[in-house]
């Protein structure tokens, strides 16, 4: 049973993708520091990039291309969940980001799982219809990020080779087999 309603983003979600959380505010600079670039070091700053992301994407007004597909997934309380990503090629789609609200973490209900599954049947489906027998999905995801790497190891995919612009991106993928 889905725990969210899901939905492809439109133009009246936009306001509410801005206020969206999916990370924890950054940690004060240590004692003595006055370059913030030091953030990009703290903490998990890995959800903060995925989160200004969504935040800027092109649909809702941002310059970060809103890609094909940006899925929303919505519970009482309103979004609860964002992926986007984006057709590399006929055959490869990329993983630009998956992001659980806050308030929803620490549920235990695997609203991550829900996600990638939610994504993982949009891109098949496209796929399937543009009558491709296979298609590989992948996903930048960070070397510490633990919780990403466990969920994307129970949605098959596998390590690869690290990312050649940022050596502490690893890339994961999945080939997914559409025939019958």
């Amino acid at each position: 049973m889905a725990l969210l309603t899901w939905a492809h983003l439109e133009a009246a979600d936009c306001a509410e993708v801005k206020r969206f959380v999916c990370a924890d505010p950054p940690p004060p600079l240590p004692y003595g520091t006055r370059d913030r670039r030091v953030l990009k070091t703290m903490g998990a700053y890995w959800e903060r990039d995925v989160q200004s992301g969504l935040r800027n994407l092109s649909k809702c007004g941002g310059t970060v291309p809103s890609s094909d597909i940006v899925l929303v997934g919505r519970d009482v309380d309103g979004i609860g969940a964002i992926g986007w990503g984006f057709q590399f090629a006929d055959d490869e789609w990329w993983l630009l980001g998956l992001a659980v609200a806050l308030r929803l973490r620490a549920s235990g209900r695997h609203f991550g799982d829900e996600l990638m599954d939610e994504m993982l049947n949009e891109i098949a489906s496209r796929s399937d219809q543009a009558g491709l027998p296979e298609v590989m999905v992948r996903a930048r995801i960070h070397e510490k990020n633990l919780n990403s790497q466990k969920l994307a190891e129970r949605s098959f995919f596998q390590q690869g080779e690290t990312v050649l612009d940022d050596p502490q991106l690893l890339w994961w993928e999945q080939l997914m087999d559409l025939r019958p």
